[in-house]
């Protein structure tokens, strides 16, 4: 071959290689290829998904969006049912879009490749295998409790909040993943009367007042306790700014290296937030874990009782349960921020009035500063609810139940912005509908 044909070869490959080079760039950009219909060109296949639950009180089901390596989604697959109730929208006028009223209630185990729902009309637990772009049902039981919202895995032990009843449940996952209920510990009582829960409809669930009922249970990055925040939020005499349920409260049980929780019978140890004013409490709502295992915790009233009061306060959590605040709340200039997420020295949280989500920054010893109110500038979110990162965590996935979306943001850390990608669609009639519950995975190569 002269030197004149080589130079011709590589600058125009044959047909026949034009399928590998494409292989390899798309290799290259952590895309992998999939065949090529007759006459179609070579398309990136999906690196993991975004679920989300319908939350429907006709029948719970989850919704796959393909997630591919830059970030976007592709259109949703078929429902697939979880055998159980969901709430339907909520009734709490002015935030109906959240009836859950809480953070984690659709969870991973991307080790085992699993994926657990609440459905909190029939009161019960869903777990799922996942395999590619299929899931199965593999186990299902009680959640010991009335109204579960919110859940944690933790090694062959998954915890479940329930709302209504006030109580934690520790459930078995066997080596399939089937669930077998073991313990269901009491949460200490609000310190002042809850409003009564809403009766059950032809398309909702009973439910409890959200703004007061408990919002999240979590493992802490040992392993050692299980926590759980008491929003102890608004009751409906003079609701969203008079007085509330209570302080807000944060439970902490301890566990055994088996997951069990030993102090389930004397109580967990219980930190109450300080007032702002007279029968006026922080509403705390949610939390999430640094990256060096200081907790923190978002707060609707965090610096006062005002519209744009929320804040982000971090704690300390001892050894022996306690807590010790790192800092005062840490204001966003926001409208009720509830949901928290963070990767590495970022944090990010969904603001469910104010339709954005904002950006902190966080220190080595936990210490938060705001970088951004809105991190999310013009982005097409209504009532933003529950948020995920991609494991990776360059990518953000926030639902948006108010015009029915999943809308996904590109994360430039160092900035502390997000950049919108195309939303993708919950369907036909999915405003408002229920939809609660957002969690993503990279399937196993």
């Amino acid at each position: 071959m002269d030197r004149n044909s080589s130079q011709r070869n590589t600058a125009r490959p044959s047909r026949r290689t034009l399928p590998v080079v494409t292989a390899m760039a798309l290799a290259g950009m952590g895309l992998a290829a999939v065949p090529a219909e007759a006459g179609g060109t070579t398309q990136p296949s999906p690196v993991g998904a975004v679920y989300v639950a319908t939350n429907s009180y006709a029948g719970n089901a989850i919704r796959t969006f393909p997630r591919l390596a830059d970030g976007t989604l592709l259109p949703a697959l078929p429902a697939v049912s979880t055998q159980g109730l969901g709430s339907g929208p909520g009734q709490i006028p002015g935030v109906a879009t959240d009836p859950l009223g809480s953070q984690a209630s659709l969870v991973v185990d991307p080790k085992e490749q699993r994926l657990f729902a609440v459905n909190a009309g029939s009161d019960s637990v869903t777990a799922l295998k996942i395999k590619g772009q299929s899931l199965t049902v593999v186990g299902r039981s009680s959640s010991g409790g009335a109204f579960p919202v919110s859940l944690a895995v933790s090694g062959e032990s998954l915890f479940v909040l329930n709302a209504q009843s006030n109580s934690v449940s520790r459930l078995l996952i066997t080596s399939g993943g089937g669930l077998a209920l073991k313990q269901t510990c009491a949460l200490p009582a609000p310190p002042r009367p809850l409003d009564p829960p809403y009766a059950a409809g032809p398309d909702h669930s009973a439910q409890p007042f959200g703004t007061e009922a408990p919002g999240q249970v979590g493992v802490s990055p040992d392993g050692k306790h299980v926590v759980v925040i008491a929003k102890q939020g608004p009751v409906w005499a003079g609701f969203p700014f008079g007085e509330t349920a209570g302080n807000g409260q944060i439970h902490v049980f301890d566990t055994s290296a088996s997951g069990a929780v030993t102090n389930c019978a004397s109580g967990p140890t219980t930190y109450t937030m300080p007032e702002n004013a007279p029968n006026q409490g922080k509403f705390p709502f949610s939390f999430a874990w640094s990256a060096h295992g200081q907790l923190l915790v978002t707060e609707v009233f965090g610096t006062g009782t005002s519209p744009t009061a929320s804040a982000v306060q971090p704690f300390t959590l001892n050894s022996n349960g306690s807590l010790t605040p790192i800092s005062e709340p840490v204001g966003t200039n926001q409208v009720v921020v509830c949901w928290i997420v963070v990767t590495g020295d970022r944090a990010y949280t969904a603001n469910y009035l104010a339709n954005d989500v904002s950006s902190l920054a966080v220190g080595g010893d936990g210490s938060v500063t705001t970088i951004q109110g809105n991190a999310s500038g013009s982005a097409p979110l209504v009532t933003p609810i529950d948020v995920t990162l991609s494991p990776s965590g360059k990518y953000l996935y926030q639902l948006s139940p108010g015009n029915g979306t999943v809308v996904p943001f590109a994360i430039d850390a160092a900035a502390g912005s997000v950049t919108p990608l195309a939303p993708a669609t919950l369907g036909v009639n999915s405003a408002g509908a229920g939809h609660q519950g957002i969690a993503t995975i990279d399937y196993v190569k």
